[in-house]
C-alpha cells in the first residue's frame, strides 16, 4: 500500500494509465436544477491492473432546445473523482447543481489525467424539474 500511494504521491500522475471513456451514463433530476449523473468508469482493456491510475472526470451539459438544432454550447466543470463522487457499486455519482429549471438538458462524461482527456461519453437526456409554485 505504501508504495502505491508513494507511486501516486511523488510519481506526479506520469504512472497512471491513458484515461478510458466513462460508460453507463445515467442522468436524474434529484431537485429544482439539479441533476445526478452517474457512470462507470471506462475499463482499461489490454492493460493489467494498474495500481498507479490516477483519473478525474469532466462532466458537460448542454441544453436541448425542443424542436432545434443540437447546437447550443456545452457548459463543463471538472470534478475530483476522491472527493465529489459518491461510489454505487462499480458506477460513480455526482449531483450537477445550477442548472435551468424544466427544460431538457444532454450530458456527457469524460475522464482526464496527467496523458489528457479521453474521448466523451454518449449524450444522454433528461429533463430537469420545474419550482413548485406558491400555490402548491
Amino acid at each position: 500500500r505504501c508504495a502505491v500511494w508513494a507511486g501516486k504521491k511523488y510519481g506526479c500522475g506520469h504512472l497512471a494509465s491513458m484515461p478510458q471513456t466513462p460508460t453507463a451514463v445515467r442522468a436524474k433530476p434529484v431537485g429544482v436544477g439539479e441533476v445526478q449523473v452517474a457512470f462507470a468508469p471506462g475499463v482499461q482493456v489490454g492493460f493489467l491492473w494498474n495500481p498507479f491510475h490516477d483519473e478525474n472526470y469532466v462532466v458537460s451539459w448542454r441544453r436541448n432546445p425542443a424542436g432545434k438544432e443540437r447546437d447550443a454550447p456545452w457548459h463543463m466543470r471538472e470534478f475530483n473523482s476522491e472527493h465529489e463522487f459518491e461510489r454505487a457499486g462499480s458506477k460513480l455519482r455526482t449531483v450537477v447543481e445550477g442548472l435551468p429549471e424544466h427544460c431538457e438538458v444532454a450530458f456527457r462524461v469524460a475522464a482526464v489525467n496527467k496523458h489528457g482527456q479521453s474521448p466523451w461519453s454518449s449524450e444522454v437526456d433528461t429533463q430537469t424539474l420545474l419550482k413548485p409554485s406558491d400555490e402548491g
